[in-house]
């Protein structure tokens, strides 16, 4: 799997929120998830709670699951999250 934020620009040139994007690549199952901000400070620490959530609810319950990524500081936050949740 891998994973990183996105932004998408409306006709005007506007930036929107950012989004953090996971993508499985042995099925091709995509979700995206629309975050008020980069990382799991403030009211963006749902984040990881839910990717790790959707992560089990794929049938990766109690597996060891890699996922890649760029290193941003932002995403490593994410990532680490992730991993203390699914421990």
């Amino acid at each position: 799997s891998s994973m990183d934020y996105m932004l998408m620009n409306n006709e005007e040139g506007e930036k929107s929120k950012s989004t953090m994007v996971i993508v499985n690549h042995e099925d091709g199952g995509i979700f995206a998830y629309a975050t008020p901000s980069k990382g799991t400070q403030g009211d963006a620490y749902w984040l990881p709670k839910r990717m790790a959530k959707d992560i089990d609810n794929c049938g990766n319950q109690n597996v060891v699951v890699q996922i890649q990524n760029d290193q941003e500081p932002a995403i490593v936050n994410v990532q680490e999250a992730i991993r203390t949740l699914r421990r």
